[in-house]
């Protein structure tokens, strides 16, 4: 088995998708659950629905361009 194959089949990629719709008061506790996680190989992404509310500044505050921890779409 090569490097790559041991390194995928001992720390797999795990995704976690949250999909929000209105819910400042929930998204950041949430965001902040998922990035606290020991386990490191993870690829998040939110879909946030059109809220009206301000949950989409709380995720634009984690997301940073050079990062593949949050997705929004």
């Amino acid at each position: 088995m090569n490097e790559l194959n041991k390194l995928i089949s001992t720390n797999p990629l795990l995704t976690i998708v949250t999909v929000v719709l209105n819910k400042e008061d929930l998204i950041e506790s949430t965001i902040l659950s998922v990035l606290n996680q020991s386990y490191s190989n993870i690829e998040y992404i939110v879909i946030d629905g059109g809220s009206k509310d301000g949950t989409t500044e709380v995720i634009n505050k984690y997301n940073v361009s050079n990062s593949d921890v949050i997705k929004m779409s």
